[in-house]
């Protein structure tokens, strides 16, 4: 839970920040979410019961970036 803290406070950091650069550490933020908790390229119902937390963050980064 501790890792998943992490990632949710440079959320927070990253979305003060000014584009380009916002959308670009949002999508690095995305990058390491995904390589940290193993998640499925395709929408999986099973992966996302066990895991709510994290997919609603990745879901969040995901809708806040400008592209």
């Amino acid at each position: 839970m501790e890792k998943l803290k992490g990632f949710i406070d440079r959320y927070y950091k990253i979305i003060s920040t000014k584009e380009p650069q916002r959308t670009l550490q949002l999508s690095r933020l995305m990058d390491d979410i995904k390589q940290a908790y193993d998640i499925p390229l395709l929408n999986n119902k099973e992966y996302n019961d066990k895991n709510k937390a994290v997919v609603q963050l990745y879901r969040a980064v995901a809708s806040a970036r400008n592209i």
